[in-house]
This record gives C-alpha cells, sequence and structure tokens, in this order.
C-alpha cells in the first residue's frame, strides 16, 4: 500500500503550481536534465549523456550498486529516501530490499521515466526541490544520494543537508555517492571529502572511502567489446579494491562513497 501521508498541502501546491522554482539552479552545464531525460534512457540520464553505447554506464552502475551493497544491510521493514532519484536507477533496486521508498527530484521529466521503468507499488515518486523537502523529522531509516549535491551550489547544499539531517531517523544511516576533486570542474561543483563531512556534522561519518576514478583504465576498457559484461560485477570488486586508498588526483576526481549515521 502506497503511504499517501506524504503527499501534504505543500508537495500538491508545488506540482500544481508546475514543479521546482528556478530549476537552474540544479541544472548542469551544458545538456539540461528535460533534455537528458526526453532520450529515455536510464543511465545516460544521469551518469555519462556522451555513453550512447551504454557499455560504461552499465558498469558504473553496477560498480555503485555493489559498493553500496557492501554496506547497506536492510532487513525490509525500512522506509528509504532516494535524494535525487532521477529516472529511480537506484529506487526500483531498493524497493525489492525495503517496505518502502521515496524518490524525489527536481525535474519532472526524470520522473516520468522513473514512473515508466519503475512499476513496484512500495515506490512513490516526488516532485520536490530538494532544499525543501516536504517530510516530518525523522521520518527515514536510510538516505541515499548519489551524484546529486555535486549540482548544488553552496548554501542549497547547505540548506539540503540540514534538512536531511532532521528526517534522518535516529540510528539511521545517510549514503552518499560524489565525485570529489581538488578543483570544480566545468560541469559539476567537485568538493574535497572534508567538506561534505562538515555540511553533514550532525551526524558521524563512519565511512568515507573512494570507490571510483575517472579516465582509470578499466573504465575505458569496458567501454569497449573487449569484457563481457557478465564480468562487470568481477571487475567492480576489483576496482572497488584497488581505489580504497587511492589518492585524490591533481587532475580528475574520484567517486567517494559516504556513509553517516545518526
Amino acid at each position: 500500500m502506497r503511504e499517501n501521508y506524504i503527499l501534504n498541502a505543500f508537495l500538491i501546491a508545488c506540482i500544481r503550481d508546475g514543479g521546482v522554482k528556478n530549476l537552474e539552479r540544479f541544472q548542469p552545464k551544458g545538456e539540461t536534465w528535460q533534455s537528458r531525460a526526453s532520450k529515455g534512457n536510464v543511465l545516460q540520464a544521469v551518469l555519462d549523456p556522451a555513453d550512447y553505447v551504454g557499455r560504461k554506464n552499465e558498469f558504473i552502475d553496477v560498480l555503485h550498486k555493489i559498493a553500496l551493497s557492501n554496506y547497506l544491510s536492510l532487513s525490509g521493514k525500512e522506509r528509504i529516501l532516494d535524494f535525487g532519484t532521477g529516472p529511480g536507477r537506484f529506487a526500483f533496486w531498493l524497493s525489492l530490499k525495503a517496505s518502502f521508498v521515496v524518490g524525489i527530484d527536481v525535474t519532472k521529466e526524470m520522473l516520468h521515466l522513473a514512473k515508466k521503468v519503475t512499476h513496484r507499488e512500495n515506490v512513490e515518486f516526488l516532485l520536490c526541490d530538494g532544499t525543501n523537502t516536504p517530510f516530518k523529522d525523522e521520518s527515514f531509516d536510510v538516505i541515499l544520494s548519489v551524484w546529486f549535491f555535486q549540482h548544488f551550489p553552496d548554501k542549497e547544499f547547505r540548506n539540503a543537508a540540514r534538512r536531511l539531517i532532521r528526517q534522518l531517523k535516529r540510528g539511521g544511516k545517510m549514503f552518499l555517492i560524489e565525485q570529489v576533486s581538488k578543483k570544480t570542474s566545468d560541469y559539476y561543483i567537485h568538493r574535497l571529502p572534508e567538506e561534505y563531512v562538515k555540511e553533514f556534522e550532525g551526524c558521524k561519518c563512519v565511512t568515507q572511502k573512494p570507490i571510483r576514478k575517472s579516465g582509470a583504465m578499466v573504465t575505458r576498457m569496458v567501454g569497449t567489446r573487449i569484457i563481457p559484461k557478465v564480468m562487470f560485477p568481477m571487475i567492480a570488486k576489483l576496482e572497488l579494491f584497488r581505489r580504497q586508498v587511492e589518492s585524490i588526483p591533481e587532475i580528475g576526481y574520484l567517486d567517494y562513497l559516504f556513509i553517516f549515521e545518526k
């Protein structure tokens, strides 16, 4: 049964008013989220839009999910917030492991795509500004956000982090995967690991570790047909092991996994 208690007056008004105001605050440079979603490809919409073959994106998706599975122990009773769900690439995956999943995003086109590919009664997708999430305090056992905060300007990042901390239950955990770098790229706002730890200081950071390096040879190889897809999980596990002590490069970025506990 869908938990319609989350659809309060604020959210209904937001949807009727046409969605999120000032969406440009959260847009990547270049292609908009709307144009990415219109292509109809879940992974290309939120990972590498230039990967038309899809193998690189599929590998990154496998690697992210394996990295999370190493720490995400669920009983099946949890309520989970997928913050920045995009086209729902994690929402369906989480719905097989939890009681209820709420996926929120700032782009209605992304949510239309998510609803097309995710058919589960225990998933709800909501259009919402990430800095004004309309949930009660301590609503969720687990909060997940992947490659989302790197599109938030500092003020919005800070506001969203504080709201998420309040909406996480005592004893709950928050999982983030973000690109970290010594300098901001032309497309994303890259921050250092300590900046994430500082903004979520209302929770204890129990894990912070690199899980993938941009431009690594393995990522380039999986983009070809040299490695069969059936080997992606094994290659991803090896990559996770290799990167666990990686230092932040002068050029490029690392995918970093953060786990916070309240």
